[in-house]
């Protein structure tokens, strides 16, 4: 069981952000319609959530401005906006060492005067310190995404590196998920090598951390191998051990894309036909529509295609700051130019391209997509 994260309105029409513990997302819709709430969207999956130790012990007031943080962050942020939110979540430690420093002043104390800039900026100072680790997070992402490949093997290092100064900084923070996420990005690289066994090697030490942590978390880590490896019938193979380990909404969803992508389409429409959409967390609400505009297409049906894969284009819009979100809007913009292309609107592909969405379906694009779009965009591709 782990908190997810929502939105939804209550009766009086407010927006509320919060947590809610649930071992599923139908347990979380159903607790939170008997609570009264509507309109209801979920941020996390409870397959991939956590128990949450860091926040169990706060106020429903503080819980619910943390969730709307979360939210924010899951679409991107600048240093600038970090540095606000930091500022804001740092006001009362601010003004009592503001307090403390006036007092010191007042009774001519320079030790009393110290410990008052200590408390002043000592909070602040760590949550921005804290932003490296962000950062270098984010950054690592990127690369994997951009593919630049060599610099990966050094990126995770640091973020190892950054992950076990925090935890001595913050004795109480979560370390082997920042640890888990630098060996993944470097297992990624060799998987793009196509030297599977090393990349596994690298994961299978968290094997019994992430299956205690949630059944089926290490197996699709494993299928990620697969999938930068472009061997897209293990990829299959292991979504499918997935989905009977856990057997949810968002492993569902998770496989019947690889199957509208790579597999049998009638696979991909008995799967979408079982997944209640309203479940599905708000950051991954694109594949649902992207999925539905794969079947079109490879069923011959462009108008229903088009609608679909735009559907999910301005679904991923949301979230364009979040490195996590930049490669599959530029698989989802590919399928989409080719779906315009063939639907004799050539001339507003035009629009979908830039710079970096090429060169990422360049690097990350499969086979037939990218064959698909060098027939039809030669200048492009």
């Amino acid at each position: 069981m782990g908190k997810v994260l929502y939105s939804a309105i209550d009766k009086y029409g407010n927006t509320q952000s919060g947590f809610i513990d649930a071992s599923s997302n139908k347990e979380a819709m159903q607790q939170l319609k008997q609570n009264g709430l509507k309109k209801i969207k979920f941020y996390s999956d409870a397959l991939f959530s956590t128990t949450r130790e860091d926040i169990e012990s706060l106020e429903e007031k503080e819980l619910e401005n943390i969730a709307k943080r979360e939210i924010k962050n899951q679409q991107g942020f600048t240093f600038k906006e970090y540095a606000f939110e930091t500022l804001k979540s740092s006001f009362l430690p601010i003004m009592a060492g503001v307090g403390v420093l006036y007092y010191g002043y007042s009774i001519h104390s320079a030790i009393v005067m110290a410990i008052g800039v200590i408390v002043a900026i000592a909070f602040p100072f760590f949550k921005l310190w804290n932003y490296n680790v962000i950062k270098a997070h984010d950054g690592l992402i990127k690369a994997v995404t951009i593919g630049a490949w060599e610099h990966i093997p050094q990126m995770s290092e640091n973020l190892r590196t950054l992950s076990k100064q925090r935890k001595k900084i913050f004795p109480g923070s979560v370390n082997q998920d920042l640890i888990i996420q630098a060996d993944t990005m470097e297992a990624f690289y060799y998987a793009h090598k196509k030297d599977i066994k090393k990349a596994i090697s690298l994961l299978a030490p968290h094997r019994e951390y992430l299956d205690k942590k949630q059944p089926s978390l290490y197996e699709n880590k494993i299928a990620q191998l697969y999938y930068y490896a472009h061997d897209f019938d293990k990829f299959l193979l292991k979504l499918n051990q997935c989905n009977i380990i856990a057997n949810t909404d968002i492993t569902r969803a998770d496989l019947a894309l690889a199957y509208a992508r790579f597999g049998s389409v009638d696979d991909a429409q008995n799967l979408i036909d079982q997944i209640d959409e309203s479940l599905i967390p708000d950051y991954g609400t694109f594949q649902i529509s992207y999925i539905k505009g794969l079947i079109a297409y490879r069923n011959e049906s462009l108008d229903d295609a088009e609608n679909e894969l735009f559907q999910a284009y301005l679904q991923l819009l949301k979230y364009k700051d979040n490195p996590l979100m930049l490669e599959p809007m530029a698989i989802v913009t590919g399928t989409l130019a080719v779906v315009l292309y063939d639907n004799k609107k050539s001339q507003e592909t035009k629009m979908l391209f830039d710079n970096q969405l090429i060169h990422i379906l360049k690097v990350h694009g499969d086979k037939y997509l990218l064959d698909g779009l060098k027939q039809r965009f030669k200048d492009i591709f």
